[in-house]
């Protein structure tokens, strides 16, 4: 999609976009309107450091669905500048990038949510991004901005007071790429979720679907496949282990479910124990070059979902975990112990 550069005030929105989705879409929106900007640029990840890039979708289909999702708005355009940038893609390089490609005195505001700047200082040259942009800190509406706003008093204040930070507002909707997925591969309808146009094109091309169904029909004929997964299964138990989990049980629910193949619960005696847990627990699995894909519930340490693929992590603050009882929700899988 051409840009037009008539304005110089361009927000600049990354992410897997795997896939797009009305929740990426309305927030862009309401931030361009709300602060005036002239464009909002999307731009894909092509090999985000967070993340197994083997797991994504590919580039090319990602970049598509993000043009038939904002085909016909001129507020909105794609940018597929990471395909031509050293990997991993680091935001600082993509804003540089992006700034050099631009009309001179272009005017860069980097929209983030407020889960990625509380992580803000885990960034590679994370200082460097306000030299580059503004960022903009999209806050759910159900939050409200105080928590971000009392992080970057502490943390940045200076960035803060020259207006470097913006906290902004907008309408969470309760929608997910994960959620999307697993839709998809279950063979349920996501409409209403993303745009009919991007539906069309991932049935055309078989993206995301049946993917479990057909990993698990073909497990019996690949024993190699079965023991790469089961070795990976026992890494994840040690270094949780390490991590100071408690009670951990191991599911095998291969066969049971389309999300993924194998479920481990743990727990701590505490929501902080929870979230010391969890930080724990990510930093190791980075250390083997295993990254995390979504997580949710990081935030209250109450119970913490974290959705690495074919292994699912739950870790519950204890009481929590009585309530929701996964164990007996599944106890027709096959309980798994660690090897340690």
């Amino acid at each position: 999609m051409e840009m037009d550069r008539s304005g110089n005030k361009f927000g600049i929105i990354g992410g897997a976009f795997d896939p797009i989705h009305y929740g990426h879409l309305r927030s862009a929106l309401e931030v361009c309107q709300g602060i005036g900007l002239d464009k909002i640029i999307f731009v894909p990840t092509y090999h985000p450091p967070h993340k197994d890039p083997l797991k994504l979708t590919p580039f090319e289909h990602r970049v598509r669905l993000v043009n038939l999702a904002i085909e016909g708005l001129n507020c909105f355009s794609c940018s597929e500048i990471e395909k031509d940038l050293t990997t991993p893609s680091y935001s600082v390089n993509t804003l540089e990038a992006l700034k050099k490609s631009l009309p001179e005195g272009a005017c860069l505001y980097f929209l983030i949510g407020s889960d990625a700047f509380f992580e803000l200082t885990t960034w590679k040259d994370y200082k460097r991004l306000f030299d580059l942009a503004t960022l903009v800190v999209m806050v759910r509406t159900r939050e409200g901005p105080e928590a971000v706003e009392a992080f970057a008093q502490e943390v940045f204040p200076e960035e803060l007071s020259n207006g470097r930070i913006i906290t902004f507002s907008v309408t969470q909707l309760e929608i997910s790429s994960s959620k999307i997925r697993q839709l998809l591969r279950e063979g349920k309808s996501p409409r209403f979720l993303l745009p009919q146009e991007c539906i069309d094109y991932l049935e055309e091309h078989k993206i995301h679907m049946n993917v479990k169904a057909i990993n698990t029909a073909n497990l019996e004929d690949n024993p190699r496949h079965v023991q790469d997964v089961e070795e990976r299964l026992q890494l994840f138990l040690k270094e949780l282990e390490e991590s100071h989990g408690e009670n951990i049980v191991a599911l095998d629910v291969r066969g049971l479910s389309s999300i993924c193949d194998f479920f481990i619960i743990a727990q701590g005696r505490s929501t902080r124990h929870v979230q010391g847990t969890f930080e724990r627990l990510r930093e190791h699995l980075k250390k083997h070059k295993i990254y995390l894909k979504e997580v949710e519930g990081e935030r209250e340490g109450k119970w913490i979902l974290m959705d690495y693929g074919d292994i699912v992590i739950h870790l519950f603050y204890e009481p929590m975990r009585e309530f929701y009882d996964l164990e007996g929700l599944w106890h027709e899988a096959r309980r798994i112990q660690s090897r340690g």
